[in-house]
């Protein structure tokens, strides 16, 4: 197998230091959405759905001597994505396929005072492959959004083109973000899969991320003697002791039930 290199980039927004209403902007809200668009010989199809939980989204379409298929879903704490088109010989522009999910989560941390800090663990595993040609690419990207004051950012992204193919199976941790004990702040999780083919490529071109990205478990900062992690959605998120962690979610939903 030819291995390409990987480009990491993890973009992440953070906002902190005040809450929705002394900001002035509506509070923060949960909610999920999954979309899937193929466009084949420059005419295109697409699936979106944010009204389900959990959100689902799937498309397949074929135009001229191009098919491809796209599939997302979305739920709390978990996303997946995947892309793929397959092309015969001969020139059919405008080619690429999209997977798309995107969860918006809320969480009141308690058990200390003033602020302190919060990391995600993610763990992110899936497959990109390329046919030999002159610009077919296959890409996935998770972003991360953090909103409530300011404004910081962290990069992850893999990429690959003509010719090769890569799995992908990796964890990683954001970089660590203030926020202020019992002040609800939210964040967004986007993962995509995306694939492109140019109009003289022939092959099938795929980006897999079927398999999961998820939170594995979320670290905050200091020493604290109880933690406290509630999340508008009622996901429980796994918090790993310093000390004693309890972890709460609205409804108590068990983490395990996504499993």
């Amino acid at each position: 197998m030819k291995r390409s290199t990987i480009h990491i980039a993890m973009a992440v927004l953070l906002t902190c230091g005040m809450s929705s209403a002394q900001a002035g902007i509506a509070p923060p809200s949960i909610g999920l959405s999954a979309r899937a668009e193929v466009v084949a010989s420059g005419i295109g199809e697409t699936d979106f759905n944010n009204s389900s939980t959990p959100a689902v989204a799937d498309k397949i379409f074929s135009n001229g001597g191009v098919s491809g298929e796209a599939h997302a879903i979305a739920d709390y704490g978990i996303l997946k994505a995947s892309a793929t088109l397959t092309k015969a010989p001969g020139v059919e522009p405008f080619n690429f396929g999209t997977g798309e999910a995107i969860f918006s989560e809320v969480l009141t941390i308690t058990g200390g005072t003033g602020t302190s800090t919060i990391a995600f663990h993610f763990k992110n595993t899936g497959s990109l492959s390329v046919p030999g040609g002159n610009g077919a690419e296959a890409t996935s990207e998770l972003n991360v959004f953090f909103t409530d004051g300011s404004f910081q950012s962290d990069n992850q992204q893999y990429l690959i083109n003509s010719g090769n193919s890569e799995i992908i199976d990796d964890s990683f941790t954001t970089t660590a973000f203030n926020f202020t004990y019992g002040v609800p702040f939210s964040f967004d999780v986007r993962l995509t899969a995306n694939v492109s083919l140019e109009e003289t490529d022939a092959g099938t071109v795929t980006s897999d991320f079927f398999n999961t990205a998820e939170i594995e478990f979320v670290e905050v900062g200091g020493d604290p003697i109880e933690i406290s992690v509630t999340s508008d959605s009622g996901t429980i998120y796994a918090v790993p002791e310093p000390a004693t962690a309890l972890i709460v979610g609205a409804g108590l939903l068990l983490w395990g039930r996504r499993r």
